[in-house]
């Protein structure tokens, strides 16, 4: 007796020999891995997975998925936390626009390794994630501090602080209108971030401010938050001589902290009173300068 399973009819060459090494295989009871030689496997689609892989991990280490509103609300599939990861992830690995991070999404494995659906990723889900996203800033700086804090080796606490400016552009936006970016120059809508990282990079307190300003000038209300959040203090501020002024060093020394700070020689005298800071005292033959 006997059971035709399937018809073959008039075989090509190619597609003859690929029946042969299958009865092979399941005649000698070969894996599947063994059908076929290395070269005869063709790239058909390639998506990033090991940074993506590796970020997420750090995302989840440094417990920001704890930070942000993970709930998933009825009629939805995407949660606040979830859009805050992907662009954050995004920003790290090839920086794109929000819009373009939609593109950005198909070609990694990060669906996949956040176990969603990329199709509900879409132009409106993040536009209206983004003030939810913003409104978890004081508890990302806590966290960070503690990060910062817990994992520091060094007996020193050191913290860099620095500056930098952006603007808007175009022909009928609100947004575009000139103002005095803080070089002093006239640039289309100008916006500043403050920014102070610890020594391993990690930014632990930010603002966003007007860019018409100094950064000397922004220096004092952002340190003076960071007192009082946090009650830092002891610590050494390093910053560029962008930000070097008397007012600013008498506010970390206020603070009980301390600065590293570039200067130029010809500042010297309009930042210190150096009649006051060169003091000399003998005693026998020994001589301080305080």
């Amino acid at each position: 007796m006997k059971k035709v399973l399937q018809y073959l009819g008039r075989l090509s060459a190619a597609e003859a020999e690929n029946y042969r090494m299958l009865l092979k295989a399941l005649n000698d009871n070969r894996p599947a891995t063994q059908l076929v030689s290395i070269y005869d496997i063709v790239v058909a689609e390639e998506k990033k997975y090991f940074d993506s892989l590796i970020l997420n991990h750090l995302w989840e280490r440094l417990g920001l998925t704890k930070i942000f509103d993970s709930k998933i609300k009825a009629n939805q599939s995407l949660s606040t936390e979830h859009i805050a990861r992907i662009l954050t992830i995004n920003r790290l690995l090839d920086s794109t626009s929000k819009i373009g991070t939609i593109q950005w999404l198909n070609k990694t494995l990060l669906p996949t390794i956040m176990q969603i659906d990329s199709e509900h990723y879409t132009k409106n889900k993040i536009f209206n994630e983004l003030s939810k996203i913003h409104e978890a800033k004081a508890e990302i700086e806590k966290l960070f501090w503690k990060f910062s804090r817990e994992n520091s080796s060094s007996k020193y606490e050191v913290y860099y602080f620095d500056g930098s400016t952006s603007w808007f552009e175009g022909t009928k936006c609100p947004l575009s209108k000139y103002a005095l970016e803080k070089t002093r120059s006239f640039c289309s809508h100008v916006v500043g971030l403050m920014l102070i990282t610890d020594a391993k990079g990690y930014p632990v307190a930010w603002e966003i401010v007007s860019g018409e300003k100094k950064d000397s000038t922004e220096f004092r209300p952002l340190a003076e938050r960071v007192k009082k959040q946090y009650n830092i203090k002891e610590i050494t501020y390093c910053f560029d001589r962008g930000v070097a002024s008397l007012a600013n060093f008498n506010d970390i020394e206020k603070h009980q902290s301390k600065f590293i700070s570039g200067i130029k020689d010809n500042q010297i005298g309009k930042v210190f009173n150096l009649d006051s800071l060169l003091i000399s005292q003998c005693s026998g033959k020994n001589i301080k300068l305080l």
